[in-house]
């Protein structure tokens, strides 16, 4: 359900246009929902644990990240981490959440610990 990274960068038309996307799975949308900057589409995976990758295909520099729940808050994601790679294999923790409460179609933003992603 993020959907502001296009603020700064291209919306994404595809799963792989203008990034590479994957999800550990789909119960609605398509992945590149997540990144199209359209807040009435949405990603969500069919389980409790899930994740959503994008592949910015260079370094970027982000500060921060907006994620815009649910239009029903209660599938608004409550607990998650973003991690970041330059490698796609080694993993750093940009940001841990834990008990995000949102509102329904509430945008939140949150800030990220590492500057080069």
């Amino acid at each position: 359900m993020t959907k502001n990274l296009t603020k700064f960068y291209p919306n994404a038309t595809s799963d792989i246009s203008p990034y590479n996307i994957s999800a550990s799975s789909i119960y609605s949308g398509e992945a590149y929902y997540a990144f199209d900057g359209v807040n009435s589409s949405k990603w969500s995976c069919n389980a409790i644990v899930g994740w959503i990758k994008i592949d910015l295909k260079e370094t970027k520099k982000l500060s921060k990240i907006y994620i815009t729940g649910d239009s029903i808050a209660r599938y608004s994601p409550k607990n998650f981490t973003i991690e970041v790679s330059n490698d796609d294999s080694t993993w750093d923790i940009a940001h841990n959440a834990v008990g995000v409460v949102f509102a329904n179609n509430e945008t939140k933003v949150f800030d990220i610990l590492l500057a080069e992603v």
